[in-house]
């Protein structure tokens, strides 16, 4: 599915400190790791009645050089790969990012 971009930056600062969130998949070696996992927001997932795996939507963080205090200080020159940011709606979902999406 594409996704449209919609929306102004907010200037938030997600793009600088965060890479945006992923889908974090564990094996589940023992039913000791399911409640290990599952206090830390995952869902434990089974597969014919056995422990299979624990989920969870993870934030990425990883800080910006660039970045300072509340602004980039190479905003203007920055990369591609920032200003095509966010181009998914998964990478802000939860966040204070205030770009939205539509289905193309």
């Amino acid at each position: 599915m594409a996704w449209v971009r919609e929306g102004e930056c907010n200037h938030c600062g997600w793009c600088c400190e965060q890479t945006g969130q992923m889908h974090a998949t564990v094996a589940l070696t023992s039913k000791s790791d399911v409640t290990y996992y599952r206090v830390r927001g995952f869902q434990i997932h089974h597969e014919e009645g056995v422990l299979v795996q624990a989920r969870a939507l993870v934030d990425v963080r990883l800080l910006c050089p660039e970045h300072e205090g509340e602004r980039c200080r190479s905003y203007e020159q920055r990369p591609q790969t920032c200003r095509d940011f966010p181009s998914h709606p998964a990478q802000i979902q939860h966040t204070p990012c205030s770009y939205t999406f539509k289905e193309a």
